[in-house]
């Protein structure tokens, strides 16, 4: 099932249920349709949702107004795991295969199912995020976030983070990239964050940890932001000065 809450340029200030999906009735016959599903990708502009099974080729494009689905895009490679995601500039489709090697992103028009671009990871492929604005690909990748076109994947450039990257989110609203630390060191994580206009650091917070918390999810609107790991989220707030608290998971979770 996937349950949509609510999602914009500006934060929001408060949070409702907008639309749950049982996507188990929505495919339909006549299009390809997935076995197992591995991931879901939301795209809220144009009220899609994708979902790519295990081990086909197909990622189902379901309507999340009439619940439905509406169509069938085939990757580009063989059926494997596969992570989604959704530019929210042009609804092109990012797809990546954390488990092969190497790592690979391709850039897919799920209008006509063309390829519009590629990239070849050096690394595992960690964190991704969107400039709406710009329209921008951000990809950590190694000891760097490398910044491609958001249409073409074309290199444009690589922001040395000077910590090994791991979750990226984009505050569109102040133009700012916050960029996560993949691994803990000496007991506390980092994360920096950037200017989108000169990718120049404009601040960084430090947060103690022994446990990786690479994946980050950001609220300027309530100044704090979560640090996601396995088994533990770490709320950070920092309105002041910075606090963290643990939200411990449950074992069925991790």
């Amino acid at each position: 099932m996937l349950i949509a809450a609510m999602a914009a340029v500006a934060q929001p200030t408060s949070y409702r249920l907008v639309r749950a999906v049982n996507f188990n009735r929505t495919f339909t016959a006549g299009f390809p349709n997935t076995v197992k599903m591995y991931d879901i990708a939301y795209d809220d502009r144009r009220n899609l949702a994708y979902t790519h099974g295990f081990p086909t080729r197909n990622i189902a494009v379901v309507n999340l107004v009439t619940q439905r689905q509406t169509g069938s895009v085939r990757l580009p490679i063989p059926g494997q795991l596969t992570d989604l995601y959704v530019n929210p500039n042009n609804g092109f489709l990012l797809v990546t295969t954390p488990e092969a090697l190497p790592v690979q992103a391709y850039l897919i028009d799920p209008a006509d199912g063309s390829t519009k671009g590629t990239y070849r990871f050096s690394s595992a492929s960690t964190g991704v995020a969107f400039d709406r604005r710009q329209n921008r690909i951000f990809l950590s990748d190694g000891m760097n976030v490398k910044v491609l076109n958001g249409a073409t994947m074309q290199e444009l450039s690589t922001l040395s983070t000077q910590i090994p990257p791991g979750g990226l989110a984009v505050d569109s609203a102040a133009n700012e990239l916050y960029v996560a630390a993949r691994d803990p060191r000496q007991g506390s994580t980092e994360v920096r964050v950037f200017s989108l206009g000169n990718l120049m650091q404009t601040r960084m917070y430090t947060v103690s940890t022994s446990v990786p918390l690479g994946g980050i999810i950001i609220e300027p609107a309530r100044q704090r932001f979560f640090l996601v790991g396995r088994s533990l989220i770490k709320r950070v707030e920092y309105a002041g000065s910075v606090t963290a608290t643990d939200i411990r998971l449950p074992a069925e979770i991790n």
